[in-house]
């Protein structure tokens, strides 16, 4: 009932705990997805950027953008849910990936690229009077600068967007963080309502400005949709703010728990989740580190994330 997500004694086991516990004997390995939130916005990003027209000039774009039928295109983990279906016994959620993803609402996000140029004077030699002026508006064609998404995007696949943000504290505010602060500071930043705007995110919004755009854009479209749906203006709010939060976690929940402990269980591997991580025997760890990458290169593409395998 919690977004998804599979929640036990273990999710909730603090990690220096974790450490002492035995499997037949043997201490748990951990395989951990290094920035696995950011990394998933990185994926629904990716999709939103190629649907939308990768230049994102302001031709032939309308102001509305709809990020839901783009999200077929994840239909390249179809396959992998086809299969789990098929030889499971597992009762599978009525939600999937491609569920959660098609559900999202428009997004307008029209200030990302529409831009207007100055009015040009014009002669318009149909008009009665030979030679009046009039003055119309001159629309540019313009690419507009999206680098720093794919900075964010980099850095999130190589498992290294906190440590990005953690730099910039130093240099620009004088502020040593641990990268735990950083990542908490993180969460609250991209995930508070959209209007939550203190300092921390007014540096992360000097740096990614279109990341902290497309955060703030995506839980006013949910909010707006809610209210579309009759609710009332303050509970309408209140989950178009959690709204990012809980895409990603259940994204995260559909790959990790539907498709690869299905996976991995179905094979006769004894192992356990903690929501972006897969633990197992040391016996094990070669075998199922495998498994989790062909997965994750079936969800999300090669070179597209960031394993962390070590002792949990």
């Amino acid at each position: 009932d919690t977004n998804q997500r599979l929640d036990t004694n273990l999710t909730n086991l603090k990690s220096d705990y974790i450490k002492n516990l035995r499997l037949d004997g043997e201490r748990l390995w951990s395989i951990d997805k290094c920035n696995s939130q950011p990394s998933f916005l990185a994926k629904v990003i990716d999709i939103w950027q190629t649907a939308n027209n990768e230049d994102f000039s302001n031709v032939g774009i309308d102001e509305n953008f709809n990020i839901s039928k783009p999200f077929a295109a994840a239909k390249s983990s179809g396959d992998c849910f086809k299969d789990c279906r098929d030889k499971s016994k597992v009762s599978f959620n009525k939600y999937s990936y491609q569920h959660i993803i098609e559900s999202i609402p428009p997004i307008n996000v029209a200030h990302f690229h529409k831009k207007q140029g100055k009015k040009s004077v014009v002669t318009n030699c149909k008009s009665n009077s030979l030679g009046l002026q009039k003055k119309s508006i001159k629309v540019i064609a313009e690419k507009i600068n999206m680098s720093d998404l794919e900075e964010f995007k980099k850095a999130a696949r190589a498992g290294k967007f906190y440590e990005t943000f953690q730099k910039i504290l130093e240099k620009e505010e004088k502020r040593e963080c641990t990268r735990d602060e950083v990542k908490k500071m993180m969460f609250v930043i991209l995930f508070a309502a959209a209007g939550y705007n203190p300092a921390e995110k007014k540096l992360l919004e000097k740096h990614f400005p279109n990341l902290v755009g497309f955060a703030n854009e995506f839980k006013r479209a949910w909010r707006d949709y809610y209210i579309d749906k009759g609710e009332d203006y303050a509970a309408a709010r209140k989950k178009g703010k959690a709204s990012l939060a809980v895409t990603l976690q259940q994204i995260e929940s559909v790959i990790f728990i539907d498709v690869i402990l299905t996976k991995l269980l179905r094979m006769g591997y004894r192992v356990f989740t903690k929501h972006d991580s897969i633990l197992c025997k040391e016996s094990d760890v070669e075998a199922v580190t495998a498994i989790v990458r062909e997965e994750l290169n079936r969800e999300l593409g090669i070179d597209s994330y960031t394993l962390k395998t070590e002792l949990a």
